[in-house]
């Protein structure tokens, strides 16, 4: 169980503000040795109201100034904090100081999903009987269903569920975890063991289609509309019309032959009478998705629900991937909304093991300008096929979410996983280990990689990430050697532009007053943010309090 404090009083205000929009929550009330029930009622005069049930009331009668600890307990975490009774109303309401401080707790790894009795899920148990079990919850990972027998004891396997979701029908194992008693039923927790990825692909899809009735695969609408709301979002007027329209109908071609692969992408639209908004989501590397080219109309950036909808549709997307651990993305200027949004989260939960966030120093160059600079012999580039040496530096000097988002290990440094699947669609997927030399040490190593144009709309992810080991080198002398030598890579693929990207932390002026000698095509601060699974969940649960 994950745990984080929200101190901030400006946090505070937003998930107050958000629980004033429901006015009663109910609430478990700690007090000594009593633990009581009741519900907080937050009226419009601002005041936090606490009123036990009736049944309760007559077993205490709190006085003014007594300590409280109140829990609160939501479908996917639960909230916790500290109170005192500013006056009392009557024997079973009292007034109470709004918090200074709220714990939040996340429960799960996998994300449950709650089932109303409308929807469209049954699971038979196929024996002799037929019995039909009501269904509570259910995620990837498993389900818990209510019935008026017990089906087997704790650790025995149940090998003859048919589960129907809408119109998929499908034959899962399962072993029980759990059983308790709900009145006259039997409440039992039940673990698939069916291979996921089979269970991920058929069962993600129509779950998230019920719980997020407004999101839309890019396949469910014409090119023309989703061209339409791109070009209304500004994104494609950030070039040459003629080069991103054609880039357009590259990267919708390649969509549209991978858009069922569910191990690969995750293309959305959220449509109410129009769409609001369109996103591309990407596996780039072995365990990686990268959220790209999200394009808003004007009016849906401050359409609270379509933003959250996506977000939160997205990370229960990658939270149960049986493949996926990581989601990242950058945010250039255009798209600064979302750095501010992110940037907020990272500094509530604060804790960059599992939501990191930093920012990155952007330099654009023309190719041509770079493949023809005269150079210096004091420093070489060198291609290197073994990266063990890069992958002990980045290990050392590198957080460790970031070097297992971009697969900086032995087994996923090739990223041979991600590149054969691309090339089934004649896509290519190219890392490159650069080892800059003086004489025989390494002062830098560069990270190229280099993706289709069908991949992406312009080129933002086709990088040259470089990591500084001597801070004491030339730069005037081993800047010429690094362009010339990367550039090749670059117009090899057929890429007009080279993208540098270096942490902030590391760009001195000295090395800024270099790079600009080049003449870049643009220089820009570009926000990055790398999530884990329990980043993911966290931050799930923050959206739920907050919006």
């Amino acid at each position: 169980m994950m745990e984080i404090s929200l101190k901030e009083d400006k946090v505070l205000k937003k998930v107050l503000r958000r629980w004033r929009r429901k006015k009663i929550i109910p609430t478990q009330i700690y007090f000594q040795e009593l633990e009581l029930a009741g519900e907080i009622e937050l009226n419009s005069q601002k005041e936090s109201l606490l009123k036990l049930n009736k049944s309760d009331s007559s077993a205490i009668s709190f006085q003014d100034s007594d300590q409280l600890l109140l829990e609160i307990i939501w479908p996917h975490f639960k909230t916790q904090y500290h109170t005192r009774i500013i006056k009392v109303i009557d024997n079973h309401t009292y007034q109470i100081e709004e918090p200074s401080e709220m714990k939040l707790f996340s429960k799960r790894q996998d994300y449950r999903y709650f089932i109303e009795t409308d929807q469209n899920l049954r699971v038979i148990l196929n024996d002799q009987s037929e019995q039909e079990l009501t269904v509570v919850n259910i995620s990837i990972g498993g389900l818990a269903v209510l019935s008026q027998k017990k089906l087997a004891a704790v650790g025995e396997e149940i090998t003859n569920l048919m589960l129907y979701l809408g119109n998929h029908q499908l034959a899962i194992d399962a072993r029980v975890c759990y059983i308790t008693r709900e009145g006259s039923f039997y409440k039992t927790g039940l673990s698939f063991d069916n291979d996921k990825w089979p269970l991920f692909s058929e069962i993600i899809h129509p779950l998230l289609q019920q719980f997020y009735p407004n999101l839309k695969l890019f396949g469910d609408f014409s090119l023309d509309s989703i061209y339409e709301i791109y070009y209304k979002s500004g994104y494609l007027r950030l070039r040459n019309e003629t080069e991103m329209l054609a880039n357009f109908n590259r990267v919708m071609e390649t969509t549209v032959k991978v858009q069922d692969y569910l191990q690969y992408c995750l293309n959305v639209v959220y449509y109410k009478n129009k769409i609001l908004l369109a996103a591309s989501n990407l596996r780039i590397y072995n365990r990686t998705f990268l959220g790209h080219h999200l394009a808003a109309i004007p009016e849906a950036i401050f359409d609270t629900k379509a933003k959250k909808d996506y977000y939160l549709s997205i990370y229960d997307f990658i939270i149960n991937h049986p493949y996926l651990n990581y989601h990242l993305a950058y945010f250039n200027q255009h798209s600064s909304w979302q750095q501010e949004m992110l940037k907020g989260f990272a500094d509530v939960i604060n804790n960059p093991r599992i939501f990191f966030y930093d920012t990155l120093s952007y330099f654009e160059f023309a190719v041509e300008d770079l493949t023809n600079l005269e150079v210096s012999s004091e420093y070489q580039c060198q291609q290197l096929d073994d990266a063990t040496e890069f992958i002990k530096y980045a290990a050392e000097n590198l957080p460790e979410i970031e070097n297992n988002c971009y697969g900086y290990n032995e087994s996923e440094f090739s990223l041979q996983e991600t590149k054969i699947f691309y090339e089934l669609f004649n896509c290519v997927l190219n890392r490159t280990l650069i080892g800059i030399y003086q004489g025989e040490r390494v002062v830098a190593y560069l990270i190229v990689e280099v993706f289709s144009k069908s991949l992406n709309f312009f080129d933002f992810i086709d990088m040259c990430r470089f990591h500084i080991v001597d801070q004491n080198i030339d730069f005037a002398k081993v800047l010429p050697v690094i362009f010339k030598d990367v550039s090749k890579i670059f117009k090899k693929y057929g890429k007009k532009r080279l993208n540098l990207f270096l942490k902030a932390t590391d760009l001195s002026e000295k090395l800024e007053n270099v790079i600009l000698t080049f003449n870049p095509l643009k220089v820009f601060s570009a926000g990055r943010v790398i999530i884990d699974k329990k980043g993911l969940i966290t931050y799930q649960s923050l959206m739920k309090l907050f919006l």
